[in-house]
């Protein structure tokens, strides 16, 4: 896996037309892609988020992982990470503070941050869904 991912990362490096896209801003959501981040810092993408859609596990449980350290620092390569739900997030913060030491800082807007090697990263918590007009204007329909 790692070097599938260096390969492609060079390969997004070294492209031009939609690889330019890919540097300016990338998104990840897939659990595949958790050691993604820190490989890809070494092309200096200016913006990287990662959207989780499954549940963060607890510390209790994430500390047994063998490389959960890893994964951590890797995610805290992005500038967001954010969460469907606030649960998911804690379990996320608890983690970098018992592994790391982070500590969390309130920033406008109830936004919370965490300070990792000079640079904040935002943690946010974004429920997905269908809004409730776009149902109502199916069933209407």
């Amino acid at each position: 896996f790692f070097f599938q991912a260096e390969d492609g990362i060079r390969d997004v490096e070294r492209s031009r037309g939609l690889g330019d896209v890919y540097k300016r801003q990338v998104i990840f959501n897939e659990p595949y892609f958790l050691l993604v981040p820190k490989l890809i810092t070494k092309i200096e993408v200016p913006r990287m988020a990662y959207f989780f859609h499954s549940p963060f596990p607890s510390y209790e449980i994430f500390r047994m992982f063998p490389s959960g350290q890893e994964f951590i620092e890797s995610l805290l390569c992005c500038d967001v990470v954010a969460f469907q739900m606030y649960e998911y997030a804690r379990h996320f913060i608890t983690c970098c503070h018992r592994l790391l030491g982070l500590e969390t800082e309130s920033r406008r807007g109830g936004v919370i941050g965490l300070v990792y090697k000079g640079r904040s990263v935002i943690i946010r918590v974004s429920h997905t869904g269908i809004s409730k007009e776009y149902i109502e204007s199916i069933i209407g329909n």
